[in-house]
């Protein structure tokens, strides 16, 4: 987590969108110690930003430059080993933007939201289209 206002206008260069990491809140780098997670860093990410969300905060994901990698695991202290997936930006969304609304009835959204019924969506065994 890079809750350090300095160390993270520092990273900030390290990113594809440096203005993210240098004027958010919070940070946090999803680092993969195995390769072969890297799909469950992508949900791991995901639902920390749906969780965030549903908590008033904003985010947004970023990616690490390829040839700022090694200084961005360096800087955070992370095994030459290891690859940082994303990083999370957590803050509260400025005025005039999209903002969470914690408080809403789900029920209401979902009913105005005229989605098809599941049955016209979801096909068991076969599709019968």
């Amino acid at each position: 987590m890079l809750k350090d206002r300095q160390h993270r206008h520092d990273l900030a260069t390290a990113l594809m969108a440096p203005r993210n990491l240098d004027r958010c809140a919070v940070a946090i780098a999803v680092v993969l110690l195995n390769e072969r997670l890297r799909f469950d860093a992508g949900r791991v990410a995901q639902n920390m930003m749906v969780a965030a969300w549903a908590l008033g905060v904003g985010s947004c994901p970023n990616s690490v430059r390829p040839d700022e990698h090694d200084r961005m695991r360096h800087d955070l202290g992370i095994p030459a080993d290891a690859a940082i997936a994303t990083v999370i930006t957590l803050g509260y969304p400025a005025p005039g933007q999209p903002r969470p609304r914690p408080k809403a009835d789900p029920e209401k959204i979902l009913a105005r939201a005229n989605r098809l019924p599941l049955e016209e969506l979801v096909h068991r065994e076969r599709f019968s289209g």
